[in-house]
């Protein structure tokens, strides 16, 4: 394993021993963290409780983390514009019997795909590009 120095890598910066390079693209610099920084923010990262939202109409979905879907029939589900929501995420889980069509908005698109029908029990994650897509998993 190589030793960072000014010999193989020109741009190295000195880190204190007990911190954590991290690199931020907006403005190129490069930030550190402490170990003790970093177990904080992983202790209150663990602790969030995210609400859930139960939909049985259709809508648009806003700020909404984690969605659970209980209809019967069929539910029309509207995204927020890609662009407007760059790094957005929805969990979602259709819990009702009814298909959910979760359509983008505009032009944008769901992993390439005008739309996402969800069967009962179906689940994943809707993450933003900020470029016109939704991507799934």
């Amino acid at each position: 394993m190589s030793v960072l120095n000014p010999t193989n890598y020109t741009n190295a910066v000195p880190v204190a021993a007990d911190s954590l390079p991290f690199y931020r693209n907006a403005d190129g610099l490069i930030k550190t963290a402490t170990m003790t920084q970093l177990a904080a923010l992983l202790q209150s990262l663990a602790s969030l409780n995210l609400a859930v939202t139960v939909i049985s109409s259709d809508q648009s979905l806003t700020d909404e983390q984690y969605v659970v879907f209980n209809s019967a029939g069929p539910l029309a589900i509207t995204l927020p514009a890609s662009s407007l929501n760059t790094g957005r995420g929805y969990r979602y889980f259709n819990k009702g019997a009814g298909a959910v069509t979760i359509t983008p908005d505009g032009s944008d698109t769901i992993a390439g795909a005008a739309n996402l029908v969800l069967a009962q029990y179906d689940g994943g994650q809707l993450q933003s590009d900020g470029l016109g897509m939704w991507g799934t998993t």
